[in-house]
């Protein structure tokens, strides 16, 4: 068992460094969901009335969530959903 671990060690030695990774995608991911959750956040307690204080805002929140749980962290799918975020406030932010 020893000989078998150190037969093991000595490959991953000799195979040298792997892969170099990049957390850049997990950070623009990260941060994406980060500020769309804060866009929801602002509209939840910056607006008037059931539909815009209520009803956008738990929409918005359904989908974060599954942004979130239920698809793969890539930063398309949190800037997606943060460009969808900044679409409604901004539309909700006009005046009737």
């Amino acid at each position: 068992m020893e000989r078998r671990l150190l037969i093991g060690i000595k490959a991953r030695v000799e195979e040298g460094p792997g892969p170099a990774f990049s957390q850049t995608k997990d950070i623009i991911w990260f941060l994406g969901i980060i500020f769309s959750g804060l866009v929801i956040w602002f509209l939840i307690f910056s607006k008037k009335g059931l539909i815009k204080s209520f009803i956008i805002p738990w929409v918005l929140s359904t989908l974060w969530l599954i942004g979130l749980l239920l698809l793969p962290p890539t930063p398309l799918y949190a800037i997606s959903l943060l460009f969808i975020n900044y679409l409604v406030a901004r539309v909700t932010a006009l005046p009737n």
